[in-house]
């Protein structure tokens, strides 16, 4: 269940579009015949940083080079990219295709549904039952924590573990002569055994 959250969530949301782009050009003739490159791109939801493929041309439309430039995060939808360098005078760009990373998007939703799936699982093991054993009510608890053994009402047993690898076991003689043990498995099915013997449950 919790493996399919992010894909179900990511499914959920809008496909990643650029809404805004603007690259500040400053070109160096010197010796050195380059432009240097700022970007900043702006989405219409949050991303992470990644990577923006860009091809360059100078102002006769001809190629100059393709970059795979990082852009790291900004803002909550802007990524930016300092001082990148592309050889010879650009005029026009083109972006060609970008890859940002968004899961940590979903880190409210393990913040908030794991900890609601794991309460839920912990509800669906929680276990009650009662037996009528020589005119006595017996009742035994399997919860989250704490597994308890009742006569009547009065706490006779107590075990109290998240996490148990083996079955649990609650016991108490009644009567000074009938013995009572229940056991409890590790997903908290309960069974009651009455001097050895399977009980029923109270009708």
């Amino acid at each position: 269940m919790i493996i399919f959250i992010p894909i179900i969530a990511n499914a959920v949301q809008p496909e990643l579009k650029l809404v805004d782009e603007h690259l500040y050009i400053d070109y160096y003739y010197s010796s050195l015949n380059e432009t240097s490159i700022d970007i900043e791109l702006t989405f219409n939801r949050k991303v992470n940083s990644g990577y923006a493929t860009i091809a360059f041309y100078d102002s006769n439309n001809n190629y100059l080079e393709t970059k795979k430039i990082y852009c790291y995060a900004y803002e909550a939808t802007t990524v930016e990219n300092t001082y990148t360098t592309i050889s010879g005078k650009v005029d026009k760009y083109e972006i060609l295709s970008f890859d940002f990373n968004t899961s940590y998007q979903l880190i409210w939703l393990y913040h908030f549904l794991i900890p609601v799936i794991l309460l839920f699982i912990g509800a669906l093991l929680i276990s009650y039952k009662e037996y009528e054993v020589e005119g006595k009510i017996v009742s035994v608890y399997a919860g989250w924590y704490h597994h308890t053994l009742r006569v009547d009402g009065e706490k006779f047993d107590e075990h109290n573990t998240i996490i148990s690898y083996i079955p649990i076991k609650l016991s108490t003689t009644l009567n000074k002569k009938t013995k009572l043990e229940a056991t409890i498995s590790m997903t908290n099915r309960i069974s009651l055994k009455v001097n050895d013997k399977l009980a029923n449950t109270k009708k």
